[in-house]
């Protein structure tokens, strides 16, 4: 029978203990964000317009650059475009101009064959994913969806409504005030019908963290035809 005197207590350092592991757990978070922020940019890719390729000088530049950049149009109904959208790059400007009330088919020229990573996962870039929740705490699931989490309330996932990995199109240009505009929309079933709203850039990019592009792997290949 157990002495009602005596005080059953924790063992001395349990507090200690969970500190420690939660201090672990924010090192191992904090360097891997380190590690894949600094990991290389995929080489350039290149621009294939029509039947002539034309290199452009930087892909991975801040879209929306009108200064002479992007200045290839496709004038005519079934004139198209194909363009590289690598998963590791922030921005992929194709270096073509979307003209304000006409209708461009985007398509996903490879889906079927071509490698499209978030780190271990492998999405469908129309649906992308989200880690799930539950995963045992310390694990890299549970760190994983966490971070996930944490970035969506904070802001840093770039398209807030719309999971990691979806494949987004966007149009920059300029509206009729002067301001900047910027229309985002994510490429639907790997086809999507678009009408440019205002004359802009057409870029396109895999929905993500900002600060987690560096353990992105692979690219896609888009079709983009004037209708």
């Amino acid at each position: 029978m157990t002495d009602p005197h005596l005080k059953q207590s924790a063992p001395k350092g349990l507090n200690f203990y969970v500190m420690g592991k939660y201090l672990v757990l924010a090192v191992i978070t904090v360097a891997y964000i380190v590690f894949v922020w600094n990991m290389e940019s995929p080489s350039k890719p290149v621009a294939k317009y029509d039947t002539e390729i034309r290199p452009l000088t930087d892909l991975d530049r801040d879209c929306g650059d009108l200064e002479g950049q992007a200045t290839y149009r496709l004038n005519r109904p079934g004139s198209k475009i194909f363009t590289e959208v690598h998963a590791k790059s922030y921005w992929n400007a194709a270096g073509i101009i979307f003209e304000k009330g006409a209708t461009y088919n985007i398509q996903v020229f490879n889906h079927k064959t071509v490698t499209w990573k978030d780190a271990s996962q492998k999405p469908a870039p129309d649906k992308g994913w989200w880690p799930e929740k539950g995963a045992p705490i310390g694990s890299f699931d549970w760190i994983t969806y966490w971070l996930s989490e944490g970035g969506r309330y904070f802001g840093y996932l770039r398209v807030q409504d719309k999971k990691l990995f979806v494949l987004m199109g966007v149009i920059y240009g300029k509206c009729v005030d002067g301001r900047v505009c910027a229309k985002h929309f994510p490429i639907k079933n790997n086809n999507e019908d678009f009408t440019a709203p205002e004359d802009g850039e057409f870029c396109a990019y895999a929905n993500d963290l900002s600060f987690m592009y560096g353990n992105n792997e692979g690219s896609l290949v888009l079709r983009i035809m004037r209708k």
